[in-house]
């Protein structure tokens, strides 16, 4: 939705309105997806950490560089929870998919 687009639908709808569709709108996203986008957003997180670190220890700062590289690996194991997560739902949105299917087959059958 590009920006324009959303200053109008401000106007239109006025901001209690606007919030109202918002709302609705987020709460429809799927669990699969909001995990798929936790799993990108790590990585300028991880890139981030990693420039860190790196800058403060070229710019003999120690102490920022021990802080940072004791998040680094925090965050690396929420990278792989989320991971792990991620292909769990990813399961079970293809069993669920699979199911449909047959379900849709099963009625034509009929």
């Amino acid at each position: 939705m590009g920006i324009k687009l959303t200053i109008r639908k401000w106007k239109e709808l006025g901001p209690k309105q606007f919030f109202k569709q918002w709302g609705r709108g987020v709460a429809s996203v799927r669990p699969l997806e909001q995990t798929k986008v936790q799993l990108w957003s790590f990585l300028p997180m991880l890139g981030g950490i990693t420039w860190g670190i790196t800058v403060t220890f070229l710019g003999k700062q120690y102490w920022l560089t021990l802080i940072l590289s004791g998040s680094l690996p925090i965050t690396l194991i929420q990278v792989l929870a989320t991971y792990q997560k991620y292909k769990k739902l990813k399961q079970v949105d293809d069993t669920m998919k699979m199911l449909e299917e047959q379900e849709q087959k099963r009625r034509k059958k009929k």
